[in-house]
């Protein structure tokens, strides 16, 4: 079984194309096991959040069942790296976003600190075009 974890954070306008990258990922549906990872304030419960709510569908649209996973930390990166070492992940799905021609070499601050800390490999989805 292939352990994934996904990043979702609250407003996340790349969750399509980080379960495009999960789902085609040379393994059959039931041989992948993915975690959702948000990491919050703890105020509301995870399983409230629409952006997890639609991963979950997203996933079950594809035969994957997806579990569910909360963090509460303030710095969302040090959680997710923290939560896909604690759940023993074989890969972390984050996403990323389109930058400047200039810009291309660097990534989000939180997406850097994900690839610079994670133990395992990470997958940066998105889509060229999104800003």
């Amino acid at each position: 079984m292939y352990h994934v974890v996904v990043g979702v954070a609250t407003a996340d306008e790349q969750l399509p194309h980080k379960v495009e990258a999960v789902t085609e990922l040379p393994a059959s549906a039931g041989e992948l096991r993915v975690t959702l990872v948000h990491v919050h304030d703890g105020e509301a419960p995870v399983e409230a959040i629409p952006a997890v709510e639609e991963a979950v569908e997203s996933f079950a649209a594809t035969d994957i069942d997806a579990e569910i996973h909360g963090v509460v930390d303030d710095d969302a990166p040090r959680g997710l790296v923290e939560a896909a070492a604690a759940l023993d992940a074989d890969l972390l799905c984050i996403g990323g976003r389109r930058r400047s021609p200039a810009g291309k070499r660097q990534l989000k601050p939180g997406a850097q600190e994900v690839l610079l800390h994670a133990d395992q490999p990470v997958v940066v989805a998105g889509q060229l075009g999104s800003e």
